[in-house]
């Protein structure tokens, strides 16, 4: 019997797993550029948006990356946070702080811009651009974090941040069912089903429902990926896993193709999202995780995205918006971006800045807030970098 491989530190195919997803809800918000008073212009054919035949999954589907990022948070957030928290060497005020000081330096920073982006694009046009609601009662949701706990009338300002928000109640309930269960393993498998059964078929308020669904059955596809990478028979389960998540892609490439898009889930659709979002997901990651704990550092070199999905995500926004302001005055039209030298000067642009924002704003704000709150006692803390 071989001995088990040493527990890795950080999962780079998980990291390029994020960052895909992230560009995949990018694609998905193509469209913005078709839209004109908060309506798809009558003209818009999906099809004929830039290199489809390469990304049309994401083009038809990328809203549902957003499934996939609070599965892989589950997923990191179990396997990192879980037992430090249940043993108390995590604190309430620690893990908070580790999460303000990530997420919230270029929330606000983004929030301002779009901001001053809306309204300059509602001086020139009498109306906002894709999202509407951008009044002082929205702002200052925004600013607590709060732009989807049902307070909210639809998105506001920096819209995508939705998620952002949900993440934010999901750390609150987390942390306390850390604390309930101490982190004894078969208590949190057991909490973590039935909130993630209660996400799905319960809970009625579309935002949380796929927040509270996907987180938890992420956690609990990191405690089976627990289970099989100790198992004497762990290189037999992970070729099973290789061959069971092929197949359930073909299945899935199958099932959306014989259906129409969709904007958001809808009860008449339900298999379509659940089928990918509740199994496919999970097994996904899964699946990436035993390979690389067997292989080693499988996709390195394109963890740098997932180092960058935080950014890319809320930055592409943003972009948009200045895209819009700014190309009518350069003598460029807006139907110009529908062709394949728009996309990719636009992700050229949004990668570059991603990868400026992560390294000279993100990280030395991350370390600031950080050595402020949290010295002399973060030695103890995990360190590893996520969305």
């Amino acid at each position: 019997m071989s001995a088990a491989p040493a527990p890795v530190s950080r999962l780079y195919t998980l990291d390029a797993l994020r960052g895909v997803a992230a560009l995949a809800v990018v694609f998905w918000h193509w469209q913005h550029f078709c839209v004109t008073r908060y309506a798809l212009n009558a003209t818009f054919q999906r099809k004929e948006q830039p290199l489809y035949a390469v990304f049309s999954l994401f083009y038809e589907h990328g809203e549902l990356a957003v499934d996939l990022f609070f599965s892989l948070s589950g997923f990191i957030f179990f396997w990192l946070y879980a037992r430090a928290i249940g043993d108390r060497r995590v604190s309430a005020r620690d893990f908070f702080v580790l999460r303000f000081s990530r997420l919230y330096p270029l929330h606000l920073c983004t929030l301002l811009i779009v901001l001053l982006g809306q309204s300059a694009y509602a001086a020139a046009h009498d109306y906002f651009f894709i999202y509407r609601y951008n009044d002082l009662r929205h702002f200052i949701l925004n600013l607590f974090f709060a732009s989807s706990i049902r307070l909210e009338k639809d998105f506001s300002f920096n819209g995508p941040v939705w998620s952002v928000s949900v993440e934010v109640f999901l750390y609150v309930v987390f942390f306390a069912v850390c604390r309930i269960t101490s982190a004894r393993a078969r208590h949190l498998i057991g909490l973590s089903i039935g909130l993630s059964l209660a996400g799905y078929f319960l809970v009625k308020y579309a935002p949380l429902s796929r927040g509270l669904g996907s987180f938890f059955l992420g956690g609990t596809t990191y405690y089976l990926f627990d289970l099989i990478s100790k198992h004497r028979h762990r290189r037999a389960f992970t070729v099973i896993a290789v061959a069971v998540a092929a197949c359930m892609w073909a299945a899935t490439y199958l099932l959306w193709s014989s259906s129409a898009p969709m904007a958001a889930p809808q009860p008449a659709s339900r298999i379509t999202v659940l089928f990918p979002v509740a199994v496919v997901f999970p097994t996904t990651i899964l699946t990436l995780a035993l390979l690389e704990n067997a292989r080693g550092d499988l996709a390195k070199r394109i963890s740098f995205l997932g180092d960058i999905s935080y950014s890319s995500y809320l930055l592409h926004f943003p972009l948009q918006l200045a895209f819009v302001l700014v190309l009518p005055y350069l003598g460029i039209t807006l139907e110009s971006l529908n062709s394949t030298a728009g996309l990719l000067v636009f992700m050229s642009i949004l990668i570059a800045l991603s990868l400026l924002s992560h390294r000279y704003f993100e990280i030395p704000a991350q370390r600031y807030l950080r050595a402020i709150w949290l010295a002399p006692r973060r030695s103890h803390l995990p360190s590893f970098s996520e969305r």
